[in-house]
């Protein structure tokens, strides 16, 4: 398993001696526990659902360096936990998506809810439904994760979209991220 380690250097001053500590913590290690584990996946989730309720480390919770933490990343965390993948990246290796056009940027959606809902067939739906919606579609690509089989939860299917900057708005208008 190759690990990628981000050190966060924690510095408290007390009178005035200055103590400094660093903590360094496997990428995905959202709880600083020194074990990538499902909590970790759970954790990441709930800063999804509520920002609010923050992230102890989250310089390495963007665990596929698409400078977003997102859904994704906390399947990505829990597809490693359980051994469906190698490694996390948490922007140590830039992705093509990171590094493309300019003024360009890539946004996501989940294909359907399992047992209720699906919203797009395809990917050539979503890009239809965009383009559609007045969103200018450069490049499209889908990405397929292991999920639980449980009514109610995401399906393992995302459709993602290169767009321009300037169409994120309408984009989000329109439930994608």
């Amino acid at each position: 398993m190759k690990r990628n380690v981000v050190c966060i250097l924690l510095i408290g001053l007390i009178g005035i001696t200055g103590i400094m500590n660093s903590y360094c913590a496997d990428c995905g290690d959202v709880n600083g526990n020194e074990t990538i584990d499902i909590i970790d996946a759970l954790l990441i989730a709930r800063y999804y659902v509520d920002p609010e309720a923050g992230l102890e480390y989250p310089d390495i919770s963007d665990v596929n360096n698409d400078d977003k933490i997102d859904i994704l990343d906390a399947l990505l965390v829990a597809q490693f936990y359980v051994g469906l993948i190698s490694e996390l990246e948490c922007g140590l290796n830039p992705t093509p998506e990171t590094t493309i056009v300019p003024g360009t940027l890539w946004i996501s959606h989940v294909s359907g809810i399992q047992c209720e809902v699906t919203y797009y067939e395809s990917v050539e739906d979503a890009r239809d439904y965009l383009e559609g919606n007045g969103i200018t579609v450069l490049e499209t690509d889908v990405e397929h994760f292991a999920v639980v089989t449980l009514c109610g939860m995401l399906s393992g299917i995302f459709y993602k979209a290169l767009i321009y900057e300037y169409d994120l708005e309408k984009a989000l208008d329109l439930g994608w991220n």
